[in-house]
């Protein structure tokens, strides 16, 4: 209750600090009601220019600019993609279509519906790229445009109200492939392993070893492919490309020949034990 005997500014006389107050209540009075009359006489005035702007759409000789919409637009983006699978010119269905950005991040992926067709919807603008895969590689994976390696494959760039049509003709798979068995010391078959073929760079596929450790692709065209072996779910070895090699550019080919496939065994290396 003392506080104020060291306060510089001491609390004011009881009959001046009332005066002051009533002096402030009366001026907020009367601007409360200035406020209301301007409101009222705003309101007045939009309803006379409502009469006249009313009045001036209804003369003959006032000409008034519409814009229309473009056609399937949205409030949040407008542009699409869509297209048709086809296979010997009969549409393709359960293809799985990716629409990938340019860096290879997948943005969406549909399958195609019994006539071989897909749609995406609703893209911002930019760039994309297209890829087709067909999940019984009966039929070769391609991007667009009829590419075998994403490398070859061409950027559709898409405007905020573009509308791209991508279609594919999926060509038959090569009969070739690459299989063979994962396994570790003593010749123990170690069961889910993801076998990733790249293809001088480019990753082209990837499945795991069943039980038996075993795995097979079809579908593979003539050349050299390099075979990453890695546990990525539980992490049972250092991920290891094919004959033991560290790295993927000291890593032995695997060789795929014309009417042939490949066979690959490989021996992971467990981590060793902690003591």
């Amino acid at each position: 209750m003392f506080e104020h005997l060291d306060d510089p500014f001491p609390p004011p006389d009881p009959t001046v600090a009332r005066a002051g107050v009533e002096r402030r209540v009366g001026r907020l009075r009367r601007r409360r009601t200035a406020a209301r009359a301007a409101v009222g006489v705003v309101a007045v005035l939009g309803v006379l220019a409502g009469l006249g702007v009313a009045s001036d759409l209804g003369a003959p000789d006032q000409d008034i600019d519409v814009v229309d919409a473009p056609e399937g637009a949205s409030t949040r983006c407008c542009g699409t993609v869509s297209g048709t699978v086809t296979a010997d010119a009969v549409g393709l269905p359960g293809v799985r279509v990716a629409l990938l950005y340019p860096n290879g991040t997948v943005k969406a992926a549909v399958d195609t519906d019994d006539e071989g067709t897909y749609r995406f919807a609703d893209l911002e603008a930019g760039s994309y790229r297209v890829q087709f895969i067909d999940p019984t590689y009966q039929r070769r994976t391609e991007w667009w445009p009829d590419a075998t390696r994403p490398s070859d494959g061409r950027t559709i760039s898409l405007g905020r109200f573009g509308r791209e049509v991508v279609d594919a003709e999926l060509e038959a798979a090569p009969g070739q492939g690459i299989h063979g068995q994962v396994f570790v010391a003593g010749g123990w078959p170690i069961a889910g392993v993801t076998v990733w073929v790249f293809d001088r760079g480019d990753l082209v596929r990837g499945v795991q070893t069943d039980e038996r450790g075993e795995f097979a692709m079809d579908g593979f065209a003539p050349g050299e492919y390099q075979v990453l072996f890695w546990d990525d779910e539980d992490d049972r070895f250092p991920p290891e490309w094919y004959r033991d090699a560290s790295r993927r550019d000291s890593a032995s080919p695997v060789v795929v020949v014309g009417g042939e496939d490949a066979v690959v065994r490989a021996q992971v290396d467990l981590w060793p034990e902690e003591p």
